[in-house]
């Protein structure tokens, strides 16, 4: 089906051009209002191109960095850090980061054991008016072109086992939606994931 469509649109973008001409020619325009004309038309096509290929997409990075360290007892200290870097087009407005934590059953991810899903810390922007920290969620925290922002997490896992984490970022931004052509698509996403191996004992007793 999509080769279809871009067949379609190039084919629309052809009948265009050659349209254009035929309108420069019954008109009797000079051939440097028929240039003048083309290159309005040919503009005009590679932006609805650059539209339809993901130009105003809002790049962003999403870069996680676990680490696991052995404790004693039944699990080990899992710390998640979570980098995002804006790219260069656009502001992005953020909106939810989901993470995901499992223990890794069998190669088959549908079948990984999930141990929590939850939040990072402090991503939302909130209001300062009673508490820094606790005050009520009033708009999305805004990552603007080239801005890097890191979020973190911590969970105990259990020792021995492979983790997984999953991470889901939503976000927005002006005019979303445009050239996406659906109205039910209200967020764009970015995923990523990482697997986490079990740590060597440390100091454990020689046998």
């Amino acid at each position: 089906m999509e080769k279809s469509l871009g067949r379609s649109l190039v084919c629309l973008g052809l009948i265009l051009i050659i349209y254009t001409i035929y309108l420069c020619i019954i008109n009797c325009l000079s051939l440097d209002k028929v240039f003048q004309v083309l290159a309005i038309v040919l503009a005009f096509e590679f932006f609805v191109y650059k539209l339809l290929t993901g130009w105003l997409i809002s790049n962003l990075n999403v870069k996680i960095e676990p680490q696991r360290i052995w404790s004693a007892g039944q699990t080990d200290h899992l710390a998640i850090k979570l980098i995002l870097t804006k790219g260069a087009i656009d502001s992005l407005w953020l909106k939810k980061i989901y993470l995901k934590v499992s223990e890794v059953i069998s190669d088959d991810p549908s079948q990984n054991k999930c141990i929590k899903e939850f939040e990072p810390l402090n991503y939302e922007k909130r209001s300062l008016d009673k508490d820094l920290w606790k005050g009520n969620v009033i708009a999305k925290y805004t990552i603007s072109l080239g801005e890097e922002v890191c979020f973190s997490a911590y969970l105990p896992v259990s020792n021995g086992k492979v983790i997984a984490i999953e991470v889901l970022v939503l976000g927005t931004r002006l005019f979303y939606g445009i050239e996406s052509f659906s109205s039910k698509d209200k967020s764009i996403q970015w995923r990523a994931s990482a697997i986490v191996l079990p740590v060597k004992v440390e100091n454990a007793d020689p046998k």
